[in-house]
């Protein structure tokens, strides 16, 4: 989000490839984006979660700006579908023992949560509580966004994070993903790769 105002000054245009907070193309009019927004994985969960029976939600998101881009666009979203959020709390981006902040959830009773964290080690730490307090044996469905099912998490978490409900743009083992070699006999090089990789891949396309 800082770098807007170097392209605003310079008055280049500034591509941003895999950041996904809402705000960040209103900052300048040099500024596009090609990957996707968090509202984008968000409101299609709350969607769904209200749709298949949860109605009381707690809401749990690390304390920085794309944390409280998905608060606000899932818990608008559960709400003006007749849901309510029953317990919200922000966690300092320094946390790495979440067990207070999963008994406090436990304790609220609802019907599901939504977590939004920092990829990496934050969500297999907050895993860990969720397992160690029995959140999921106590019926209490488990609503992530995008980035819980990224390989590096999922190679950190093992069988922890079996059983949670994520919302994303890509997955490396979705059904139907393509392979290098159907990529390439379609001509979309990209389509193949992860999404990290391919959002570089696009533009390079683009020329002869």
């Amino acid at each position: 989000m800082a770098a807007a105002s170097v392209a605003d000054r310079a008055r280049r245009p500034l591509v941003v490839m895999n950041a996904a907070a809402s705000g960040i193309t209103k900052r300048s009019p040099y500024v596009t984006r090609t990957s996707y927004t968090i509202a984008q994985s968000v409101v299609p969960l709350a969607q769904w979660a209200h749709k298949t029976g949860s109605r009381r939600v707690y809401s749990l998101v690390a304390d920085y700006a794309p944390g409280l881009d998905g608060e606000e666009w899932f818990d608008r979203t559960f709400k003006a579908a007749g849901g309510t959020i029953v317990g919200s709390v922000r966690t300092p981006l320094s946390t790495v023992d979440y067990g207070a902040y999963v008994q406090r959830i436990k304790d609220a009773k609802p019907d599901a949560v939504h977590v939004f964290l920092p990829n990496g080690q934050p969500m297999v730490s907050f895993m860990k509580a969720w397992h160690e307090k029995g959140l999921g044996k106590a019926g209490i469905r488990f609503l992530g966004g995008e980035g819980w099912a990224d390989q590096d998490v999922l190679a950190q978490g093992g069988e922890g994070l079996a059983g949670i409900y994520t919302a994303g743009f890509y997955a490396w083992s979705r059904p139907g993903r393509r392979t290098p070699g159907s990529a390439k006999r379609s001509r979309r090089p990209w389509a193949a790769v992860s999404n990290r990789t391919s959002l570089r891949l696009p533009p390079t396309t683009a020329w002869p």
